[in-house]
């Protein structure tokens, strides 16, 4: 989750954003645009 919000738990966590990414999957990683979209609209609808 933290890669796809880009929060800064991703460095605490010992991972680089190449590690995460591999950890991360094909399958999984082919989400991520989709999720952040998702959750960028979500945000904007709330704030409303």
């Amino acid at each position: 989750m933290a890669l796809v919000l880009n929060r800064p738990e991703l460095a605490s966590s010992g991972y680089t954003l190449a590690e995460a990414i591999d950890r991360t999957g094909a399958e999984w990683l082919a989400l991520v645009p989709r999720v952040e979209r998702e959750l960028s609209e979500l945000d904007e609808y709330q704030v409303r």
